[in-house]
């Protein structure tokens, strides 16, 4: 009872803060295209953004990271990189749904449905925008001559989450798994706050290399 009943408030604190908060999701749609023109001149003062970008910051990858995106709803032709981008993403889960999605009960009843259905609209917005972000970084480094074989993907992925919050489980502490139901309820709350920290100790190792 006491597991149903933290499921339940984990429920009802997801959806309020997430998927019912118009802050929450307007500031996920803000910031894919915001977080570009930082990106694009870090990766410019490193030789991995072509100079022409300096007029476009970056936008105009952007849009045709929409493109590969539409052409691939539609069924239309790819080219070998956007396949091979695509079938990485889907492989490494670089914006899977369930990034966002906290249900981890074993077996799916109603409570693992219902926190299903309510962080859908927090789910799909997480994902289209990592989605975006990361195909931007793909066709950028592979205009600046960075082969798949070289990390193409990788770096991509990278780029976006570092760029982007990353709400899934792999940035928990393991002190918040030591406390059990507790502790994901809790972690809930520090999700974002975690994940900035991560971002931080890996610009912090950026500088010492």
């Amino acid at each position: 009872y006491p597991r149903s009943m933290v499921s339940g408030a984990r429920a009802v604190a997801n959806t309020w803060m997430l998927s019912l908060s118009p802050a929450f999701i307007g500031m996920q749609i803000i910031q894919a295209p915001a977080v570009i023109p930082a990106m694009t001149a870090l990766l410019r003062g490193r030789g991995m953004a072509p100079k022409t970008t300096w007029l476009t910051q970056g936008m105009d990858y952007f849009a045709q990271s929409g493109m590969t995106f539409t052409k691939a709803a539609m069924g239309k032709e790819l080219s070998s990189v956007e396949r091979g981008a695509l079938d990485y993403a889907k492989k490494n889960h670089v914006y899977a749904t369930d990034m966002v999605e906290h249900a981890n009960q074993i077996e799916k009843g109603a409570g693992y449905y219902t926190t299903k259905i309510t962080q859908t609209p927090a789910a799909i917005t997480e994902q289209g925008t990592r989605a975006q972000v990361y195909m931007t970084f793909v066709h950028m480094l592979d205009d600046a001559g960075l082969s798949t074989k070289a990390g193409l993907y990788e770096q991509s992925q990278r780029l976006t989450d570092m760029a982007m919050v990353n709400y899934s489980a792999i940035e928990k502490p393991a002190f918040y798994n030591s406390l059990g139901p507790i502790g994901s309820m809790a972690y809930n709350l520090k999700s974002f706050a975690h994940n900035e920290i991560s971002k931080w100790s890996m610009f912090a190792r950026e500088i010492a290399e």
